[in-house]
């Protein structure tokens, strides 16, 4: 579903579309939304989450990813995203607001986080104004709401979120042309990362990718030297 954007953003089309949304859903789970097994933090909902891109594509696939995860429809504010099915995310639980102007975006955010039957919603926006991103982390608590920021890598830093991660794409994808991606948690609640892992699309499953060990050098058997 897409809220087409004029200038302004319809606001009552996007609030109409949100009550239709909260009427059919119920309740988002309350769990937190897991990254990968062999990652232990997860993204908590009723907060904020900070994705930067170190790699565009890579960062689009994590947040598809993660909204994929977050259980019921998802709400996504900027840019249409393409091949996010690639990520598990469905195309019947996706809302796209394409808003033009970075006061409808914010408006948008806002409102979809306070609505509860949202799984997650997502922001592409780089300078996100003093002040807005306080607001948007009370919207989230209120509906208990899984809240992502999408954002270049050298955006400054939002004090208010819960994490920040750092996606960037690896060399040598697997041998069904899967993504490699480098995950940097550079900001959490109780610690930091950084982890390889490898998107596995035929199996939806985001696996940790586990060096092997170094090779084990031969011993070099030291010889007596012979008598004479």
């Amino acid at each position: 579903m897409c809220i087409e954007a004029s200038w302004p953003l319809d606001r009552a089309a996007l609030s109409a579309a949100l009550r239709a949304r909260l009427a059919r859903g119920t309740r988002a789970a309350r769990d937190a939304v897991p990254v990968a097994e062999g990652i232990t933090p997860r993204l908590d909902r009723a907060t904020l989450h900070e994705v930067v891109a170190g790699d565009a594509d890579a960062a689009l696939g994590f947040c598809a990813m993660l909204l994929g995860r977050a259980g019921g429809p998802v709400v996504w504010i900027g840019p249409a995203p393409s091949g996010f099915g690639r990520y598990g995310l469905s195309p019947a639980s996706l809302v796209v607001v394409p808003a033009a102007r970075g006061d409808d975006a914010l408006w948008a955010m806002e409102e979809a986080l306070r609505c509860p039957a949202l799984g997650g919603v997502l922001l592409r926006m780089e300078a996100v104004p003093t002040g807005a991103a306080a607001r948007l982390m009370v919207a989230a608590e209120t509906g208990g709401t899984l809240g992502l920021l999408l954002r270049q890598e050298d955006a400054t830093p939002l004090a208010e979120v819960a994490t920040r991660w750092r996606i960037s794409a690896l060399a040598g994808a697997g041998a069904l042309g899967d993504p490699r991606w480098s995950l940097a948690l550079l900001r959490g609640r109780a610690e930091t990362g950084q982890w390889e892992a490898t998107w596995r699309a035929s199996l939806d499953r985001l696996d940790v990718d586990t060096p092997e060990p170094p090779e084990a050098k031969p011993k070099r058997i030291r010889r007596a030297p012979s008598g004479r």
